[in-house]
């Protein structure tokens, strides 16, 4: 709870630059986050990586919830934090079924302050919430309830995908 409090209270201090310009996983093209947020409600970053066991079993689930939410209206940016050549090749080779076009963006951390360590994420995956201000709205765990009050908070027709395969939410 306490680590909790800290991370929220850190959180209040960070603003995100739209004008960033991060890496795209498949081409290596420069990718300015603003053009990513254009007539978006809120953009999450997905932090993840191929060399972490939870990010890659997650990897079904975030493909649901990244089509459910880029559709309401939300961007969705997975963003690697290692740019290793063996990290980005396992990377790519585990977004490759996907086909041409997997939903979200997906992109390599920048190397000249690196949003990784500005929003303190400790594991993988997480998730974090930004508001088209730049504000962080939620910094966590992708299946917190806390993620959902907030993008309900955003938008209440958003509907929280079930990964079960009965109802949704």
């Amino acid at each position: 709870h306490v680590d909790r409090m800290r991370l929220e209270e850190n959180m209040r201090l960070v603003k995100i630059d739209f004008e960033s310009k991060l890496l795209a996983l498949s081409s290596g093209d420069a990718v300015a986050l603003k053009s990513l947020l254009e007539r978006k409600k809120a953009m999450i970053f997905h932090f993840w990586s191929p060399a972490n066991i939870d990010s890659e079993s997650s990897l079904p689930d975030y493909f649901i919830t990244a089509k459910a939410l880029g559709e309401a209206g939300i961007a969705m940016v997975s963003i690697l934090p290692d740019d290793s050549p063996k990290i980005l090749t396992d990377a790519r080779a585990m977004i490759l079924p996907l086909g041409d076009k997997p939903p979200g963006a997906w992109l390599i951390d920048r190397k000249a302050e690196p949003l990784a360590p500005m929003l303190r994420i400790q594991t993988l995956p997480t998730f974090v919430l930004v508001s088209n201000e730049g504000k962080i709205l939620f910094n966590g765990a992708p299946d917190d309830d806390g993620l959902w009050e907030k993008i309900h908070a955003l938008d209440p027709t958003i509907v929280r995908p079930d990964m079960t395969g009965g109802e949704a939410e």
